[in-house]
């Protein structure tokens, strides 16, 4: 349908109402990754001593590979870890021993002959047994396919420069939930305990207590690729002008619209419409020639009443 009012409005969504719902997804999507590997990699004072990712792996996906169109987990997502890896940071406050150890991620889609593939490249299964080979720190796979983690007695952990962003694709220490506009949230139990947010990074070895916190402010005017190499600022502004500028076309297109209806009305009704004046000027010359017919008509019965009289 493309015409009358529904085709208007099919139009409407179709071409403008669908493409700012998009780039506002888009957007947010990229707001929510983002700021979850930074918010991933951050830390406090004191380090993490449990934390349960928010991504539930189907368990046929756990053993497929991160980049795999196989893996219907991760391929529903709108943001996808790379190849990369990440740092865990272990530490025993009271003995005041640390450990920090890399967790690689191989994401190169190559196969160990070099050929094209993920046969070889990393899993979700791969990430937890990494981890739960660190002395002092336990991961698995709950019920609902999330990971779980957990530090031995005594000990707490942290997560630092992961440049395969695999910690926020599985929602690991991240801030947010969700992967678009129609389902971003912070997790429930921050916004239970706010103390729990990472306000602090690692930075050249030394905890800067609010690192994370600049690192999210800078976010705002860092060029990002995914949104075609403009800040979410930028990006964000473009949306608004965008969205205006075509407000105000469909605007002036619907007031020159009603000029020329009320165009067209007024020459249909010059043609086939009543004037008022006009049938008022009939109207006073019916009533004239009805007052002439009368005065006829009543001297002609004078005239015959005359005449019997004489006969």
């Amino acid at each position: 349908m493309t015409s009358g009012s529904i085709g208007g409005l099919l139009e409407a969504r179709d071409s403008n109402i669908d493409a700012t719902v998009d780039r506002l997804d888009t957007l947010t999507s990229q707001l929510i990754f983002e700021i979850n590997k930074l918010h991933s990699t951050g830390t406090n004072l004191s380090g993490l001593t449990g934390v349960t990712g928010e991504l539930a792996i189907a368990s046929d996906d756990q053993d497929v590979a991160l980049n795999s169109v196989l893996n219907t987990t991760l391929a529903g997502l709108p943001f996808a870890p790379s190849n990369g890896g990440f740092f865990v940071d272990i530490r025993n406050p009271a003995s005041g021993a640390s450990e920090r150890v890399r967790i690689d991620v191989d994401l190169d889609g190559l196969k160990s002959d070099g050929s094209a593939g993920t046969d070889d490249d990393t899993t979700a299964q791969d990430i937890v047994d990494a981890l739960d080979a660190i002395d002092g720190l336990n991961a698995s796979f709950n019920a609902a396919g999330k990971i779980v983690l957990t530090a031995d007695t005594g000990f707490e952990f942290s997560f630092s420069d992961d440049s395969s962003g695999v910690l926020a694709v599985l929602g690991i220490n991240t801030l947010f939930t969700g992967k678009n506009a129609t389902d971003i949230a912070v997790r429930q139990d921050l916004l239970d305990d706010p103390s729990g947010m990472m306000i602090g990074r690692f930075e050249d070895g030394e905890l800067v207590e609010n690192g994370t916190a600049l690192a999210v402010s800078a976010l705002r005017d860092e060029a990002l690729d995914a949104l075609g190499g403009v800040s979410m600022a930028e990006h964000w502004s473009d949306s608004v002008q965008s969205s205006a500028s075509r407000a105000s076309i469909a605007k002036t297109n619907a007031e020159a619209g009603s000029i020329v209806r009320e165009s067209l009305e007024a020459q249909r009704a010059a043609i086939s419409g009543v004037s008022v004046d006009e049938e008022s000027i009939n109207l006073l010359n019916f009533q004239r020639q009805f007052q002439g017919a009368a005065k006829v008509i009543s001297t002609a019965d004078e005239l015959l009443q005359t005449l019997i009289a004489i006969i």
